[in-house]
Order: C-alpha cells, then structure tokens, then sequence
C-alpha cells in the first residue's frame, strides 16, 4: 500500500500568501496604524491648546505659591471687619483685589487643570488600548518643565531687579 501525498500548485500560493499577510502586510499596517494615532494626537492632543493651558497653570500656581498665599485673619469689633494679610492690616479695597486675584488664580488653574487632566487621561488611554508600550505620556514631563521655566523666569526678573 503506497500512500502519495499530493502538493498542487494553489496549496503553494495559499501558503505563500498567508505568509506574505503574515509577516510582512500585516506588520506594515500596524506601522501605518501606529504612525496615523501619533499624528491624530499630536495633532488633538498634544497641540497648541494644551501647551497654552500647561503655562497658564504653571504661571498660575506660581503665583498662588509666591505671592497668593497670604495668612488671611479677619476680625470684627466695634469699627466693623478688620482685615489682616500677613499679620499687616490691609484696607477693606485691599483685601477685595487681594481675594479677588486670588480667586481669578484658582479658577484658571481649576479650569487649566481639567484641560490638562482630560487630555492626559485620554492619551494614557490611547497609548493602552493601541498598545503603544514603549511610548509614555510625555504630559506630566511638559508640565514639569513650564513649572521649572516659570521659576527661572521669576528668578531672572528678581536679580535684574536686585542688579
């Protein structure tokens, strides 16, 4: 009893196909799929808006840090509301530019803040669902990187002045 196996010629382009699509179409689209995500979030994500938002939070915090941050005490006698920042009694004018630029600060970093957040968070969830594992959210570092400029340009300004 003989038994022959028989190979005709279209198992071969079967086969030949399948591993062409294997190894060599399928891989050129994930670079193109890859190349395409990276170009839609530099282009909605990482774009101009976010870099806008990230200084304006960064200049924003700053201030609240530096010049924002006054201990507030409020006492009421006989005279009406006394107001001290510092422990230096202020004018009631004072004391509503001081809290009113205070407040104006909280809400653009609040509002800064949720750009920022919303778009750091899509951007990780991008980077997982496409799979972009040697790639990070490069957010956190630009954020990083204006805080350490708005300080510098601060520090800039104050030895000029001291000069």
């Amino acid at each position: 009893m003989k038994t022959e196996l028989v190979i005709g010629w279209g198992l071969i382009l079967k086969l030949g196909g399948t591993g062409v699509l294997v190894y060599i179409v399928t891989p050129a689209l994930l670079v193109f799929r890859d190349l395409f995500l990276w170009k839609i979030i530099e282009k909605f994500i990482l774009n101009e808006k976010l870099i806008i938002a990230i200084n304006l939070r960064a200049s924003a915090v700053y201030e609240l840090n530096s010049r924002y941050n006054k201990k507030e005490k409020i006492e009421f006698g006989r005279k009406g509301r006394t107001v001290y920042l510092d422990g230096e009694e202020v004018s009631e004018d004072e004391y509503q530019w001081y809290w009113r630029r205070q407040e104006s600060l909280k809400g653009k970093e609040r509002r800064a803040g949720r750009i920022i957040q919303w778009r750091s968070n899509l951007l990780n969830w991008l980077l997982r669902h496409y799979k972009q594992h040697g790639e990070s959210n490069p957010i956190p570092e630009v954020e990083e990187e204006a805080h350490e400029k708005v300080e510098a340009r601060h520090l800039r300004r104050v030895t000029s002045e001291e000069a």
